[in-house]
């Protein structure tokens, strides 16, 4: 057993050999059409794919793949990548996963904290909206917070969903009351397919938009801050809470992922703040944290009158918008003091962060 396994690992490592540290992996194709390839490369700045003569349904692309983007940076022809071919909406696309060396920018000695809200991030300097655009209108005098075009996209999408629900009760109802088979087949039909058409392409676009707002908005903040502060959120408990309408349209997950590799990527330090750290009950001003009666609810403070949206220390006098300010008060957050947090909040007295 020993000195099969010492022969394997010899005829593995044997440069020799035509198939030296290539394993075999079997590549499945998923109903859609998608499927890994562990060992395609790159040539002239096109993708070469491993061509497989026994899978029929794939084609054999021996002159290459040109991309709509450039990729001439990856070029090396004994080099082998991982890639996920999609194919989506009728369009493919290539996921190449390559490891990137860490470039190091210019240090600019200033920290900031970013709050996600389901429709909008909020820093120090700047709030990106993703559903709703507060403007001034001049002629009511007042602030208006109009649609943006992600918006109204979801509106079309709650319409074409309304439609194709109601096309599938009609067929059930009827199936129903004729004692037929129900099948989906009866409600198939090229207007319903259509309609699931329109409904795919508002998806993708909506995911556009998304994700350009998500990349643009971390690139602001890599480029000019040292160190980020972010929220664990604890997105289980929150779906039983208020916000768990518009939870699904979130990007909490999504805007994590991306800061977090473009801080790896560029050398930036990101803080993730533990999510029982009270950042809308410290002050940053003075440090000083609410608890017990004082703190800030849903609908507000019944002992000082203030609303849900208002801040308002009761040590130093700070006044401020309640989420405007969280970003200044995550940059007090240090891991060390979570412990003496967590007591001091069971007590009920206002106490002290510090910070770091």
């Amino acid at each position: 057993m020993i000195n099969d396994l010492d022969q394997s690992y010899q005829a593995f490592f044997d440069p020799k050999r035509p198939d030296s540290k290539r394993p075999k992996i079997k590549q499945k194709i998923s109903d859609n059409g998608s499927y890994l390839d562990t060992q395609a490369h790159i040539k002239d700045g096109k993708i070469f794919p491993t061509t497989n003569v026994k899978m029929s349904n794939r084609k054999l692309y021996t002159g290459g793949i040109k991309c709509s983007e450039a990729i001439s940076d990856l070029n090396d022809k004994n080099k082998r990548y991982r890639m996920r071919f999609i194919h989506r909406d009728h369009k493919y696309y290539a996921a190449i996963s390559v490891k990137r060396p860490v470039k190091s920018l210019m240090a600019t000695g200033q920290w900031d904290g970013v709050d996600v809200n389901v429709d909008h991030f909020n820093s120090t300097n700047r709030v990106v909206w993703l559903s709703k655009q507060p403007l001034y209108d001049r002629k009511l005098g007042k602030v208006v917070y109009p649609k943006t075009r992600m918006a109204r996209l979801y509106d079309k999408i709650a319409h074409y969903q309304r439609a194709l629900a109601k096309k599938r009760e009609c067929v059930i109802r009827h199936a129903k009351k004729n004692k037929q088979k129900i099948d989906r087949r009866l409600w198939q039909t090229k207007n319903y397919q259509k309609v699931q058409l329109k409904l795919r392409q508002c998806y993708l676009k909506v995911d556009h938009i998304q994700h350009d707002i998500v990349q643009k908005y971390t690139n602001y903040l890599v480029k000019y801050h040292d160190r980020l502060y972010i929220e664990d959120l604890d997105v289980e408990h929150l779906k039983m809470g208020i916000a768990s309408k518009g939870l699904h349209r979130s990007l909490f997950g999504y805007f994590r992922q991306t800061l977090a590799y473009k801080c790896r990527l560029f050398g930036r330090e990101l803080v993730v703040v533990h999510n029982k750290y009270p950042s809308t009950q410290v002050c940053p001003n003075c440090g000083f944290a609410k608890a017990g009666n004082n703190k800030i609810t849903l609908s507000g403070n019944q002992k000082h009158h203030t609303k849900h949206n208002e801040f308002k220390c009761y040590h130093c006098g700070y006044t401020a918008d309640r989420d405007a300010k969280v970003p200044a008060s995550l940059i007090r957050y240090s891991a060390d003091s979570m412990s003496e947090i967590m007591k001091r909040q069971k007590l009920g007295q206002d106490y002290q962060v510090l910070g770091i």
